[in-house]
């Protein structure tokens, strides 16, 4: 019996296709499943909502939910927007981690100023950049075990950009992934997320020098049929992109990684990277 155990990583694009992305879920059966940009759905603050709720139950799974933003709505109800990490594997400890600083906190987007926002997005998304910029980001993590192995697996998104342009912002993150995967220095770590940058980019690199990355050679995670960039708009504006980008990442140290894939599916305007590792 192998002792490899499975982990896919997914911007889940809000559940925009849930019931694809819970088939695909279901068929590839893994031990552990990162997503970005997970929503809940007009419910109270830090519960698990009816989204990841239902994927918990219908895989038999535990779910650790990090939001870091909230939308209110016309009625006041909010819709929590953050990471989650959900697993078959026993917890031993989890938490979460703040990556900018004096934004130690989930932070609310009331019903007026997202009006605004969306209003800004309509007349040009570069609008819309330095409104996202001042938001909270957070990093999840949990502690699990392989064959009485321990090790941490710890989940993220970055702050975007129009064009996976560079900031100031996540020079930042970047900084504060490392240091926390230098807190402790002896635990394998996997470490995924939707990054938001090209792999040249400096950010990169500085993660680089405390984890290997094991999607080196990919060159596209978003899907051509759902994501933006394939637009012909911005296409045009951009030549470069039409071959797609890889912005979605999985780090590791002292993690074995026997198998890794990207899955040509459509369940969200991102691709899902698979890996099947072992410690």
């Amino acid at each position: 019996m192998s002792n490899s155990l499975k982990l896919i990583q997914l911007n889940c694009f809000q559940f925009t296709y849930f019931e694809e992305v819970l088939v695909f879920l279901k068929e590839q059966n893994p031990d552990i499943i990162n997503l970005q940009e997970a929503t809940t759905g007009s419910i109270l603050k830090f519960t698990n909502g009816k989204y990841l709720d239902k994927l918990a139950y219908e895989l038999n799974m535990k779910v650790i939910y990090a939001p870091f933003t909230a939308k209110q709505s016309v009625n006041g109800n909010l819709d929590w927007f953050g990471n989650a990490i959900l697993t078959k594997l026993e917890i031993f400890d989890y938490g979460i981690h703040w990556l900018h600083d004096g934004q130690n906190k989930a932070g609310i987007i009331t019903y007026i100023e997202d009006q605004r926002l969306q209003e800004a997005i309509k007349i040009n998304r570069n609008l819309a950049y330095p409104i996202v910029y001042s938001q909270p980001k957070n990093l999840v993590w949990v502690l699990l075990s392989q064959n009485g192995k321990f090790f941490r697996n710890i989940t993220t998104h970055f702050t975007a950009t129009q064009k996976c342009t560079e900031t100031l912002q996540m020079i930042e993150e970047a900084q504060k992934v490392c240091d926390f995967v230098d807190s402790v220095k002896n635990v394998p770590t996997l470490f995924t997320g939707d990054l938001n940058i090209h792999q040249q980019a400096g950010c990169i690199t500085n993660l680089k020098s405390k984890l290997q990355l094991v999607n080196q050679d990919t060159t596209n995670t978003l899907t051509p049929s759902l994501h933006q960039i394939f637009l012909p708009k911005y296409q045009e504006l951009d030549p470069s992109l039409k071959n797609g980008l890889s912005v979605d990442y999985i780090f590791q140290k002292n993690v074995k990684v026997n198998k890794f894939e990207v899955a040509d599916v459509k369940v969200s305007d991102h691709l899902p990277i698979i890996i099947e590792f072992e410690i």
